[in-house]
């Protein structure tokens, strides 16, 4: 089992403009999960409605679970965080292995 555990938020959270950079930061990570899942439906080999939006769904519910491990808020095993956004990766992204 590994925890997360960090001592501090790092020297990004509580500057100024710390909350237009995280957010872009999202966004591009947001864009790059559906950018991938909308090339798996045009090939075929995945089956989803609004590939955006649960990308989207998907980056905010994973996000959320690491951040409540970070602060405590939650004992979050490190390795199965991994293994559960696989497993429901996969869930709502079908075919989502054959994506190359």
């Amino acid at each position: 089992m590994h925890s997360i555990t960090v001592t501090s938020t790092g020297p990004l959270y509580g500057t100024s403009g710390a909350d237009a950079v995280k957010n872009d930061v999202n966004e591009r990570l947001i864009s790059m999960i559906a950018a991938a899942a909308t090339a798996g439906v045009r090939a075929g080999v995945i089956t989803a409605d609004g590939p955006e939006l649960l990308a989207r769904a998907l980056y905010h519910g994973y996000c959320g679970a690491a951040t409540d491990a970070v602060a405590g808020a939650a004992d979050i095993d490190a390795d199965e965080l991994v293994r559960s956004a696989g497993v429901m990766t996969r869930a709502v992204f079908p075919g989502v292995d054959e994506v190359r």
